[in-house]
């Protein structure tokens, strides 16, 4: 026997008297669904935020701004939260949890990808500097974003106020890691200063090769390079890259950082300060974030103790096949000796860079001029006119000093003994001698 016969459906069936409309009915069009932006009874309930996308937390034109926080939160504690809040993804051993550096929630690292300066009454509250970007979730970044551009012009890292120390201990041993480009700045500037410079491992004829070497460079690069070789070896270092602007001033510094192996007859261990020309095509392939930068050449080097010197030539080139050559003079410390054949890879330091303009910055915007200088890069500005002003000085003495000398020759009889390389009568004999 069917339900039906049975009388199973009679339950279901309407009471006596009920109008047909107090049952739900079929829906006989479209118009009877809901529709995107109509509000419904669910709109009631709370739904789980989304992340914020980069491009729409920089329209906020219309958007109040809401009151920064007078304190830094109380962190939330790990066994709070076994997911991400955001993207829901679970924590485990190589997912681990961070902490937005503004709200203190729990996040995955994807999520706290984003990075924004903390409130300058902060400091000394927290446990990080202010002046560094911290990373913070996507709520957060949108909340920051209106206070970015003032924190960065008042209380960011180029800020700082910077100065280059004259003691021994840096003057003769540069480290070749820095993770500021504060500190790559004032690493640079000591480099200039040894150069030319009153110290054990100064040489007056380097002024000849640093002016043929250095006059009409478009850019410089400055590297303290770690090399530990025993027939094969390694190299590390890092430094910073100027351009010379149009205007025949310099650039805002970029953070650059190399690692490479080399193989060849060498032996020891050694430091050395480098001081390379860039032409206008090694610029631009630094200024490429998208292409990979590799430098291939020999290097000829000997040092002991604080003296030494290191002569290398390089091809640096890119993944876009474009490549210039390089030639590099400088001043090596330790103990190391040997001629080897090098390759090594070119990087920019995005992360150093994010840390010391307090936002991120495109190379090429910092190598093109589009980065006002910052003020705790004076300091290398300083010693850069400094160095140049002294090789032009040194090049006119030199020039002044072998003219001198001509006309003593075309003047004096023959056999005579007219004043030659600093006599009493040479005004030019107390100057160091500088062939250009």
């Amino acid at each position: 026997m069917s339900n039906f016969d049975a009388g199973g459906f009679d339950d279901f069936a309407p009471a006596a008297g009920a109008a047909r409309d107090d049952f739900p009915r079929r829906r006989d069009s479209a118009a009877d669904f809901p529709r995107r932006g109509d509000r419904t009874a669910t709109d009631d309930f709370p739904r789980r935020a989304r992340p914020r996308d980069d491009g729409a937390v920089g329209h906020r034109a219309s958007i109040p701004e809401t009151p920064v926080r007078d304190r830094p939160p109380a962190w939330q504690p790990d066994a709070a939260c076994d997911a991400c809040p955001t993207c829901r993804a679970r924590f485990e051993t190589f997912a681990r949890r961070h902490h937005c550096r503004y709200c203190g929630g729990i996040f995955c690292y994807a999520c706290t990808s984003r990075a924004a300066l903390m409130p300058p009454q902060w400091e000394g509250l927290c446990g990080y500097a202010t002046r560094d970007p911290q990373k913070v979730c996507g709520a957060c970044s949108g909340i920051l974003q209106p206070f970015q551009q003032t924190w960065i012009d008042e209380n960011s890292n180029q800020h700082k106020a910077n100065r280059i120390d004259d003691d021994a201990s840096t003057r003769y041993l540069n480290s070749p890691l820095r993770f500021t480009l504060g500190g790559e700045v004032r690493k640079a500037g000591i480099t200039l200063r040894n150069l030319l410079g009153d110290n054990a491992n100064f040489w007056e004829k380097d002024a000849q090769v640093f002016h043929d070497q250095l006059s009409g460079a478009r850019g410089l690069l400055f590297l303290t390079i770690a090399k530990m070789a025993m027939i094969g070896g390694l190299r590390v270092g890092t430094g910073l890259v100027v351009a010379k602007l149009p205007d025949g001033s310099w650039g805002a510094p970029c953070a650059v950082g190399t690692l490479g192996l080399s193989f060849g007859a060498m032996f020891g261990i050694g430091i050395s300060d480098t001081v390379t020309a860039l032409d206008d095509t090694a610029l631009t392939e630094l200024a490429d974030a998208h292409t990979t930068k590799i430098s291939l050449g020999v290097d000829a080097s000997l040092a002991l103790g604080p003296l030494g010197r290191s002569a290398s030539g390089e091809l640096l080139g890119a993944s876009d096949a474009s490549a210039t050559t390089q030639t590099t003079y400088s001043q090596t410390r330790g103990f190391y000796g040997g001629i080897s054949l090098n390759g090594a890879n070119l990087r920019v330091r995005d992360d150093v860079n994010l840390k010391f303009y307090g936002k991120k910055v495109a190379p090429a915007d910092v190598l093109r001029g589009r980065v006002a200088q910052p003020p705790a890069a004076r300091c290398l500005y300083e010693e850069l006119g400094a160095f140049f002003g002294e090789l032009e000085a040194r090049r006119r003495r030199s020039a002044a000093r072998q003219a001198y000398d001509y006309q003593s020759q075309r003047s004096a009889p023959s056999g005579g003994g007219a004043p030659f390389g600093g006599g009493a009568g040479d005004p030019f004999g107390a100057d160091p001698v500088v062939e250009v």
